[in-house]
């Protein structure tokens, strides 16, 4: 059984800057400023920008281009942090070995070290323009892909085309809008965890509802991964023709479903403000913790296995 655990904590930490590409609102005033300089591209039919991610508190940008080795459009991924005032790159530019235009879809975790990232024109072992997904972790400064390529189901599913990435990066999103799954571009969503480095599938494929849905053309996972958000554009009902929908899903097998582990947790000193000891009835496999202040901001996260004691610092 998995527990995430969710806390609010009085402790104000030191204020950092929030930044965000580009745009910033001042306060006081209806004004937006320019963070940095425009970042670029390398040369032409680029498409550099095409697809845009920032992590939790948008110092760190990832930043996607389709057309790189035009005309062959293999793709590639380029994650920047301001810093000093600069946007200064992040590791090595993420690049594709095969045409399939990776970076036409992409999504940073929290902390900016893992990024998603789709390719859905990939000519692969299931068909033209199958797609796949990779993911890439920032491992001292060198972008490593954990495990092997996520590939579409079929010919012309256009896996990839949206792809979303949960807060700590063990949970990805993938979308396919044009699976014929039922029916005709029907559509499909699917849930990967990373589990001991390889990806594994959890649940089956989320299906658009009928033909023509395209369903998945968006796709959202919410920060603790338990939640998704799916877009079928094309959908029919109830207010006619291509008025489209959104279906929200939750995993039971996160313990989405309400569950009330009042009983379960002791946790001391209470109040505290700075460390604390949470312990558990029961043993957990696999435990999350996210603290935050009261002002919303995430001030620690956790992974932890095998435990019925957690003792947080927050100092």
């Amino acid at each position: 059984m998995k527990l995430y655990i969710m806390m609010l904590t009085n402790s104000l930490k030191e204020t950092k800057n929030l930044f965000f590409i580009l745009l910033i609102p001042l306060l006081g005033n209806s004004q937006w400023n320019q963070i940095g300089s425009v970042i670029p591209s390398i040369s032409d039919n680029d498409a550099f920008g095409n697809s845009v991610s920032l992590n939790a508190d948008g110092s760190i940008i990832a930043v996607g281009s389709l057309s790189y080795d035009d005309p062959t459009e293999t793709g590639f991924v380029k994650v920047l942090h301001h810093t000093s005032g600069n946007w200064v790159q992040v590791g090595n530019d993420i690049h594709s070995v095969v045409d399939g235009e990776l970076g036409d879809s992409l999504s940073l975790s929290a902390d900016g070290t893992i990024v998603v990232i789709g390719a859905p024109h990939f000519y692969g072992s299931n068909g033209s323009n199958s797609g796949y997904t990779q993911v890439h972790q920032n491992i001292s400064g060198t972008w490593s892909q954990i495990s092997g390529d996520l590939e579409g189901e079929a010919t012309n599913d256009y896996s990839g085309w949206a792809v979303s990435i949960s807060a700590i990066g063990s949970r990805v999103a993938i979308e396919a809008g044009d699976n014929n799954g039922n029916g005709h571009a029907s559509g499909h969503v699917r849930v990967y965890d990373n589990i001991g480095n390889s990806w594994m599938q959890i649940g089956s494929d989320i299906d658009g509802e009928a033909a023509d849905n395209y369903s998945g053309t968006s796709v959202s996972l919410s920060d603790n991964s338990t939640i998704v958000a799916i877009g079928a554009p094309w959908n029919t009902s109830p207010n006619g023709a291509y008025s489209g929908h959104v279906r929200v899903y939750g995993d039971a097998l996160l313990s989405v479903t309400e569950t009330n582990f009042v009983n379960q947790i002791s946790l001391f000193p209470n109040p505290s403000s700075n460390n604390a000891t949470i312990q558990f009835k029961n043993t957990y496999d696999h435990i999350n913790v996210s603290v935050f202040d009261i002002q919303g901001k995430e001030i620690l996260n956790e992974i932890k296995h095998n435990i019925k004691e957690l003792t947080l610092e927050t100092n």
